[in-house]
């Protein structure tokens, strides 16, 4: 008895069977290409675009500290010059209640209503003591601006660091909610014991 010939199963594959193996393949080693090289690339360049969005909100930041600084240290020149020159006589920082009292009664004289002031601690410095003050109110913007203007008049020796002015869209005849902080320079503190 013969054994009859093995069939050839390639032969028995019908064209589309053949076409269906190879789709299959290419799909099998296109999504074994994205999950392995083209996924890792594209969330790798993503994050990086994040790290690059938050290193450019980093910069800015950096930038708008340094303009304040240098404003800051201009504005500290323009002091000590004055009190150099004997034309600016720095008020010891035990003095702060008739300050705080002073920045009230120019704040009312303004048309701005009070409703906080928070001295800081004196912090010493080279030439001056610097003590900051917070100060909230409420008033319309020209009282502000007036502030402002006799403000620099009248307190020399005073900087205003940051003006925060929050209104209420809706009211714009309704006063706005101002927050000023300032840098009173005040004469250096006598060590204790002298």
């Amino acid at each position: 008895m013969t054994q009859p010939a093995p069939r050839n199963s390639a032969a028995t594959l019908q064209p589309w069977m053949i076409d269906t193996a190879g789709v299959a393949a290419v799909i099998g080693l296109s999504l074994g290409a994205y999950l392995l090289d083209i996924h890792p690339l594209q969330r790798a360049r993503a994050e990086s675009a994040a790290q690059a969005a938050e290193l450019a909100g980093q910069h800015r930041k950096a930038d708008d500290l340094a303009a304040k600084l240098h404003k800051l240290q201009d504005r500290l020149q323009e002091t000590r010059g004055k009190a150099e020159a004997g034309s600016l006589r720095l008020e010891p920082a035990q003095n702060l209640n008739q300050r705080l009292a002073r920045l009230t009664d120019l704040a009312t004289a303004n048309h701005l209503r009070i409703d906080a002031v928070e001295p800081g601690k004196p912090l010493p410095g080279p030439q001056c003591d610097v003590v900051e003050i917070r100060v909230a109110c409420l008033g319309s913007f020209r009282g502000c601006s007036e502030f402002l203007d006799r403000l620099h008049h009248e307190m020399p020796d005073a900087a205003v660091v940051s003006l925060e002015i929050a209104g209420r869209p809706g009211a714009a005849e309704a006063p706005a909610n101002l927050t000023f902080t300032l840098y009173w320079f005040a004469a250096k503190a006598e060590p204790a014991g002298k």
